[in-house]
């Protein structure tokens, strides 16, 4: 009896008006989706191969001497990823990139970014966080209260059927005719971007993208349920809708953009760049202020008298470094607070989930952050390898007045190239939202049946 029940409503789901319309616009989305982002990702690609090219270009001219490369400046930005194509992924408080020399590093200001980091380019997460989620509340929100009122209910249930499947039957049913045009859509979104030479076809590659269909099970399942707990909270097709298009604006639109509002009542403002420049340059000064009455600052000899100079320079150069720090780390923890208030949203744990598998948006900035840090200490590390060849150096790290000036090899100096994100880690950081979202469909679920046993089918 249930295979008979399913095959009938399965064939009823795929023949019906909004699972053909659905197919179609999704299959359209998927077609175009890919072209739009292409172009975008090769725009990507030319700014961020410039970008290294300056970097080499101002390495090159500093390798006259470590005078010269003490103040040399790159811009290490986020490398463009394919996988920005299932989730861009672009958190508005965490900047591309970050602004590197030997003893500093602070963020990339927004005005120094690529112009076309501002042009949207559409992702898979949207497809489905928007599209898909609404096609699944309106291919079941009448579920039970349509064939309620055309008394196919009252006769099913005349036959010694359980409730559960009838359930079960409608859930899987739509679960089906909803997934089917996301999976044909991948299969077409994959090629498309092979032949675009965005991507090849790599374990790598297909891992992601399937990872992706899973977490999109998740996340349509909720919202099928979700319409299918609403018909059967109702007695009437049109109240059920209205019930349904509520809680898929709360969801999907206004959790997500409110919660913002929820953090800046949580007191993480954090200040401008300039305002965050002016306290580093105070505290920088403060620590030379703090040495003002030593003996040997007064020019007591010296040789003690600069070392001394090289010691409170180090000192207020690494205060200096720990304001920006401080003020990035808060940046962070501000998106990270968002991200576990927005936990109320299955959207918005879809979104977290697809960018961590993706290794986009603030996981791929913290990546960045920790990779510069290893190679500031590998850039130092040269530096004063270097120094050390110089019989004639005072070897005073890093006053320029007591350092070698004898010109380097180019070829030597440590230049950064990001390394990809391991995909235990990618995987771990999805887990998390992930398994909430798979929490809610399972405490959905089980409110369906609850409030399926006691519905009325006459």
């Amino acid at each position: 009896m249930f295979k008979e029940l399913f095959k009938r409503q399965l064939i009823e789901d795929i023949i019906s008006s909004r699972s053909i319309i659905n197919f179609i616009l999704i299959l359209a989305t998927l077609i175009v989706f890919p072209l739009i982002f292409a172009n975008h990702y090769k725009n990507l690609q030319e700014d961020y191969s410039k970008n290294i090219a300056e970097n080499n270009k101002r390495l090159e001219v500093s390798s006259r001497s470590l005078v010269n490369l003490l103040d040399t400046e790159q811009k290490l930005v986020m490398r463009p990823k394919a996988t920005r194509y299932i989730s861009e992924a672009c958190e508005d408080e965490i900047p591309q990139g970050l602004l590197f020399k030997l003893e500093e590093i602070k963020l990339l200001s927004k005005a120094k970014e690529s112009s076309s980091s501002f042009f949207y380019s559409p992702d898979l997460t949207f497809i489905v966080q928007f599209l898909l989620s609404f096609f699944a509340i309106v291919l079941t929100f009448n579920s039970l209260t349509f064939e309620k009122k055309k008394g196919t209910l009252r006769l099913v249930f005349s036959n010694s059927i359980k409730r559960a499947y009838l359930i079960l039957t409608k859930y899987l049913s739509a679960l089906i005719t909803v997934v089917f045009p996301l999976l044909f859509g991948l299969i077409i979104s994959l090629i498309l971007l092979n032949l675009t030479g965005v991507i090849s076809f790599s374990f790598s590659i297909f891992f992601d993208f399937l990872f992706f269909f899973l977490i999109s099970l998740f996340y349509i399942s909720f919202f099928i349920l979700l319409g299918i707990f609403c018909s059967t909270v109702t007695h009437s097709s049109k109240n059920s809708l209205v019930l349904c298009l509520l809680f898929w604006i709360l969801l999907v639109v206004i959790f997500p953009k409110s919660a913002g509002l929820m953090l800046n009542l949580k007191h993480f403002e954090v200040p401008t760049e300039k305002q965050i420049e002016e306290v580093a340059e105070r505290t920088y000064r403060g620590i030379w202020d703090s040495y003002s009455d030593v003996p040997h600052y007064a020019g007591e000899g010296w040789e003690e008298s600069t070392k001394l100079n090289v010691k409170i320079s180090n000192e207020a150069q690494e205060a200096k470094q720990e304001i920006y720090d401080h003020y990035l780390r808060k940046k962070i923890n501000a998106v990270l607070t968002l991200k576990r208030i927005n936990s109320i949203s299955p959207a918005s744990l879809f979104e977290y989930s697809s960018s961590s598998i993706a290794g986009t948006g603030l996981f791929h900035f913290q990546n960045l952050w920790t990779q510069v840090k290893q190679y500031q200490n590998e850039f130092i590390d040269f530096f004063k390898r270097e120094d050390m060849k110089d019989e004639e150096s005072y070897h005073l790290f890093f006053h320029p007045d007591y350092l070698s000036r004898k010109p380097m090899d180019i070829n030597k100096i440590p230049k950064f190239e990001e390394k990809e994100i391991r995909k235990a880690a990618c995987l771990k950081d999805a887990l998390q939202y992930t398994v909430i979202l798979a929490f809610y469909n399972l405490f959905l679920f089980i409110l369906v049946f609850y409030r399926f046993s006691k519905y009325d089918v006459r």
